[in-house]
């Protein structure tokens, strides 16, 4: 009595090969009295590919619930210096891009020039991270429009009477 059959008694060495299914080698003999169940030459040599998990590429969020909405987390975007106190009405064309000025540093008010560059190389020369980005808009029809020059508000970059808060009109005096 093999060691085997000792183990599991009534299991044969080439029934093991079948349980784990490990390809047998190469016999050239012509011996057809092989347990059925015994794997063929070539049988297992080439494993099944793994087949790829479905991933969802919906952009549907609905579909999602824990998924966060875009801005959901994120904090809100620094209010930049003050201008002005008063809003700026403006004449913008419909389908035009502009460029608003977030920071308040910049030359060609309300519009930006780039300051928002300068002023991090001021500060910090080696900082990588830009705090101040332009919002960029474009409006649905050609009408006169009242930008913010406080750079306070919350609907950027319109007016939403910001500038009437005690502490803009503090921190802007004329003499």
């Amino acid at each position: 009595m093999s060691a085997l059959s000792r183990l599991r008694p009534g299991l044969s060495f080439n029934n093991l090969f079948a349980l784990k299914q490990i390809p047998q080698r190469r016999c050239n003999s012509k011996n057809t009295d092989q347990h059925p169940e015994t794997p063929k030459y070539g049988e297992y040599d080439n494993p099944p590919k793994k087949i790829p998990q479905r991933r969802c590429n919906s952009k549907n969020t609905d579909q999602h619930p824990e998924t966060p909405k875009y801005g959901e987390y994120d904090n809100p975007p620094k209010k930049g210096a003050i201008y002005d106190k008063k809003p700026f009405p403006i004449e913008l064309e419909a389908g035009k891009k502009y460029s608003w000025c977030t920071c308040g540093w910049s030359k060609s008010q309300p519009f930006c020039d780039g300051s928002h560059k300068e002023i991090l190389r001021m500060t910090n020369p080696r900082a990588k991270v830009v705090h101040f980005k332009p919002t960029r808009f474009e409006v649905t029809e050609s009408k006169k429009y009242w930008l913010c020059m406080c750079k306070q508000t919350n609907n950027r970059p319109f007016c939403d009477g910001s500038h009437l808060s005690e502490e803009v009109q503090k921190k802007m005096t004329y003499s």
